[in-house]
């Protein structure tokens, strides 16, 4: 099994081994390889939320990021 990252995909059997160093490693060790639910029914009914869809939320962060000088924008 892989872990894609971002700067590429890492076999997960070494994971256990970059934890011993690396903290953000060791966080989310537990849940490498797990499936999750979320159910945003709650967030709705208590807040009145709507979500926009994934690809859209992304492309406007995106967007944002390289509106505010986060990252550059590929020339």
């Amino acid at each position: 099994m892989f872990v894609t990252g971002a700067s590429g995909k890492l076999h997960s059997f070494l994971l256990p081994i970059i934890a011993l160093w690396d903290k953000q490693v060791r966080l989310i060790l537990s849940e490498v390889g797990q499936s999750m639910e979320i159910d945003d029914a709650r967030i709705k009914q208590v807040l009145g939320l709507e979500f926009g869809e994934l690809a859209e939320t992304t492309a406007a962060t995106a967007d944002s990021m390289i509106r505010y000088g986060v990252v550059k924008a590929k020339s």
